[in-house]
């Protein structure tokens, strides 16, 4: 994988956090706004950078379609649950299918089964 330089990696960190605390990428004008850059021109900039570099795909025509490809070595994030893990997956079906796909209600009913053994 291409390194990133430390703006990029500061970028990539951010999305990841912003994310996990959110369940959803931030904007371009959410990672401006975090960043003091006047404009999202500058966001959008590092993202596609980071796109060239294999670290995140980048939706086209979603305000929120920012994915991390890979987490980074630097960002140690907590270890998921696999209730987590799953919840995941879920989402990721859903961005990826919608709601009409033909997974989305097998991966439904399996995160829903996992919760209800918790409870």
């Amino acid at each position: 994988m291409n390194p990133v330089t430390p703006a990029q990696q500061s970028v990539l960190d951010y999305v990841q956090s912003f994310h996990l605390a959110k369940g959803m990428p931030p904007t371009r004008a959410e990672i401006s706004q975090h960043f003091g850059w006047s404009s999202p021109t500058a966001a959008h900039q590092h993202l596609q950078s980071l796109e060239r570099k294999g670290r995140v795909r980048i939706l086209r025509g979603q305000s929120r379609g920012i994915r991390v490809i890979a987490e980074t070595e630097t960002l140690s994030l907590p270890k998921r649950t696999p209730i987590q893990q799953q919840a995941i997956w879920v989402r990721k079906i859903w961005d990826e299918d919608g709601v009409h796909s033909e997974r989305f209600p097998e991966a439904l009913t399996s995160l829903l089964n996992m919760i209800e053994g918790q409870s």
